[in-house]
């Protein structure tokens, strides 16, 4: 990773002392990886710098076709703070493991623990945009209890949670099968 990529997350994602950052926006120098940790981070510091500062940083990193599913902007704000990814909002902690990628298409199982200590388990799947020429999330699946791993067994997972669970790839189901 070249200096300047390294410098440029260090300003992005270290320096929180700034009071009225704009919006983090998807840029063709961030990787797949780099894409999840940027929303993450967001949503760690939200509300602040300013109001919904996590959901309006993944309202940008959305996909267009996630969007379509999942917007107007109101309506993708009324689902993060629901039951089902308000985890995702109250976060604390987390940690990234990627699942897989290939040319155009990224997974990472995402373990959150939030302010009040629950753990809980999502799938980021994301998408590259040849025509943004950047990473975009395409959908955010919240992992069934049942099919939540003990750590380090994530390879084991997927096998379980493939075959018992999921009928096709994770890229071809949309994120509103799950609500």
């Amino acid at each position: 990773m070249s200096i300047s990529k390294w410098l440029y997350l260090y300003l992005l994602i270290i320096c929180t002392g700034c009071a009225q950052r704009e919006l983090w926006l998807p840029d063709s120098s961030l990787t797949s990886e780099e894409a999840v940790r940027v929303q993450l981070k967001a949503f760690q510091q939200n509300p602040f710098p300013q109001s919904d500062f996590g959901i309006k940083t993944a309202w940008e990193f959305a996909s267009p076709s996630n969007k379509k599913v999942t917007g107007p902007f109101g309506r993708f704000q009324e689902m993060l703070l629901s039951e089902m990814y308000y985890p995702l909002v109250n976060l604390s902690n987390y940690r990234i493991e990627k699942h897989f990628e290939e040319d155009y298409y990224a997974e990472y199982f995402v373990v959150i623990k939030t302010k009040d200590d629950q753990t809980v388990h999502y799938i980021f799947d994301l998408v590259f945009q040849k025509e943004m020429d950047c990473w975009m999330v395409d959908a955010v699946l919240l992992m069934p209890q049942r099919f939540q791993p003990a750590p380090n067994t994530v390879a084991m997972l997927t096998t379980v949670y493939w075959s018992s669970f999921r009928l096709a790839p994770l890229h071809l189901i949309h994120p509103a099968y799950y609500l």
